[in-house]
């Protein structure tokens, strides 16, 4: 574990460090956090691991990146991002060293302490005349949009669409320049910024077609930067999840939900990232019976079968309204390309622990893993998809049906190795971990000699069958290395076939095997010098 590899105060230190380079206060600094801190709590960090006072780990965004923390000097980090500066892969995996050794929340907390001090010092004591003479109505959805038009016309005369760094001015520069010219009271101000993260993903889309762009052009120019306006969208929905919204709020509520499914439902890319707004508002702010019932009538008038976004709309909906199979029927309508889709329904209801609803989409999701994963195209994202469904089934599996994970992990091999090994560990199943070993290609000279020594002290009969593979590998390769290797392994089995009382078992197999080996002459050799014949 990472806690008895790296001491306490050296994390307690290094997070003092970061508390005083990145401040709450600043709009950037608050981005940073709360991204790195997002991809923490979606399970994207891993292999983290310690040497020399420093810190490796892998992050999975939207392609995975190797990130390094030098816990004596912040800025030798590293990160195989383009970014040049702290980014959120660094962050992320500060988090996850923290978590190890204190609660992330009592660290949020004391970093966030400063700030209230600090605009209750800030605040006017007198309105400005910009105050007194807004460029929108607080509460006017149709103000909104026409004061974000204005401001993209401004945005346009200073960034063409066609520039090579158009999707970046456009979180930068636009976007960020209009959620600071937001409205003051806090939950309208979220709303307001809900709005022009959607117009903003928007115009980002309609831009595209304007590039040229290759496959690998895609995700530095365009996909990240996408991606950062839809985290802060989702940021600011889920953040009015706990809050109880003013009756004044309702009219524009209401007035947003065409607006929403012309715009996040539509035909065209990020269908995902959009549908992902999408659910989350019916969620969480348009979740009223009345709205629900028009919306699923409005939608199942349309030809839905030919519009992906109605039907992922229609799946959500009859979610919503619990009638899972109904949604599920839905969902089946699309090619298997949609399963990944399928994972945020599984997540709620494993979260609530709604485990009978659950069932219908894990049986879903695991009618469809099989010709989803043939159509990636490479190991990472076969491993990025195993191991984020694995992650959103474990729970139900571990309460329900704990037989069902190991089938769903056997199914998924080669992707889901490292989940199978794992696990097979944790319930000392040897003699499985043994044979996926075996079937994966690995030898004993593979495995952590540690994991090697718990099965000999619990079950040293379990490691036979992987002693004799490894001397036949080791024979195969017929030099006098591999054969001083074979005799290595060779002496682990008279020993454990001592151990268990089964020295005449050993006997038959050494005889056998010299016999069978009598022309490899230096191998004849090595066993006599190790003992193990006697020469003839």
């Amino acid at each position: 574990m990472l806690e008895h590899e790296v001491a306490k105060e050296i994390i307690l230190d290094y997070a003092e460090v970061l508390k005083k380079k990145y401040s709450f206060n600043r709009e950037d600094d608050r981005n940073l956090i709360k991204k790195g801190l997002n991809l923490y709590r979606q399970g994207s960090v891993y292999n983290v691991q310690f040497h020399n006072q420093r810190v490796h780990g892998r992050v999975q965004d939207v392609i995975p990146v190797e990130v390094t923390l030098d816990l004596e000097f912040t800025d030798e980090s590293q990160c195989s991002c383009p970014s040049p500066s702290f980014c959120r892969h660094r962050m992320a995996l500060f988090f996850s060293i923290y978590a190890s050794v204190a609660r992330i929340g009592a660290l949020l907390d004391e970093w966030k302490e400063d700030v209230i001090t600090t605009n209750l010092n800030s605040l006017p004591t007198l309105r400005s005349a910009k105050d007194l003479h807004k460029p929108y109505e607080d509460l006017s959805l149709v103000s909104w949009q026409s004061f974000f038009k204005r401001e993209y016309e401004m945005f346009l005369n200073q960034y063409s669409e066609r520039d090579r760094h158009f999707f970046s001015n456009a979180y930068y520069h636009f976007f960020q320049s209009v959620i600071g010219k937001s409205p003051k009271v806090s939950e309208t101000k979220r709303l307001f910024s809900i709005h022009a993260g959607i117009f903003t993903v928007n115009k980002m889309i309609e831009a595209i077609d304007k590039h040229q762009l290759q496959p690998f052009q895609f995700e530095s120019t365009v996909s990240q930067h996408v991606h950062n306006v839809v985290d802060d969208v989702l940021d600011d929905i889920f953040h009015l999840r706990a809050i109880s919204l003013p009756f004044a709020l309702d009219t524009i509520l209401y007035e947003s939900i065409d607006s929403v499914r012309e715009t996040l439902l539509r035909e065209d890319y990020f269908l995902f990232n959009r549908f992902s707004i999408y659910r989350a508002l019916w969620s969480v702010l348009f979740n009223r019976k009345k709205w629900i019932e028009e919306e699923e009538e409005l939608l199942a008038t349309t030809d839905s079968d030919d519009h992906d976004g109605n039907l992922l709309a229609l799946v959500h909906l009859a979610f919503l309204q619990r009638r899972d199979q109904e949604a599920i029927n839905y969902l089946s309508r699309l090619d298997s390309s949609y399963v990944t889709y399928s994972f945020w329904w599984i997540h709620v209801l494993s979260n609530n622990h709604d485990w009978k609803r659950a069932r219908y989409w894990i049986d879903y999701a695991a009618r469809h893993i099989d010709s989803y994963i043939k159509g990636l195209g490479s190991y990472e994202a076969c491993r990025h998809f195993t191991r984020s469904f694995l992650s959103e089934v474990s729970g139900y599996c571990e309460a329900n049906n704990p037989e069902l994970y190991i089938q769903m992990m056997k199914k998924l091999l080669p992707y889901s190795f490292v989940e199978l090994d794992h696990h097979l560990l944790h319930i000392r199943d040897y003699k499985a971990w043994v044979d996926l070993q075996i079937l994966v290609g690995y030898n004993a000279s593979d495995c952590d000699r540690h994991t090697l020594k718990l099965i000999e002290e619990n079950e040293r009969e379990a490691l036979l069958p992987f002693y004799h593979h490894a001397v036949m590998d080791a024979l195969e390769q017929k030099n006098r290395s591999s054969y001083k290797q074979a005799v290595k392994y060779l002496r682990k089995l008279r020993t454990s076939y001592r151990q268990i009382n089964q020295l005449d078992v050993w006997e038959i197999y050494i005889e056998k095997l010299a016999l069978t080996h009598k022309r490899l002459r230096a191998f004849q050799e090595e066993l006599v010098r190790a003992k193990l014949v006697v020469q003839q």
